[in-house]
């Protein structure tokens, strides 16, 4: 299994988000009939527990799926056998792309993409 099928997997596996970050150092989900804790993060440093919570929380499994799609379609483009065919930017190619990173956007709330 690559190492870009094995994130994909776990991401897949864990609980669906979005995750939320909350007070005290929480990450819950709330896609069900009361909320799930899925990270709490009370060891470590303790100027760092707030933004490990964040960090947790903003890369929710929607969000590394979304990532993963950007790099999947970006590995397609990348990895083209024949860079002097003008035909390498094909438009189902590049819309693919284009889709992937207008997904992840979304899930990032960008408006500037």
């Amino acid at each position: 299994m690559s190492e870009l099928s094995e994130a994909r997997a776990i991401a897949a596996g864990a609980t669906p988000g979005p995750w939320i970050h909350a007070p005290r150092n929480q990450v819950y989900v709330d896609n069900g009939p009361a909320p799930l804790t899925v990270a709490l993060t009370h060891i470590g440093a303790r100027d760092r527990r707030e933004a490990d919570a964040a960090h947790i929380a903003r890369f929710d499994p929607p969000t590394v799926l979304a990532m993963l799609d950007v790099i999947e379609e970006a590995n397609v483009v990348a990895h083209r056998e024949d860079w002097t065919d003008p035909s390498w930017a094909n438009p189902q190619m590049m819309a693919n792309l284009d889709a992937a990173l207008e997904r992840f956007y979304d899930l990032l709330g960008d408006d500037d993409e």
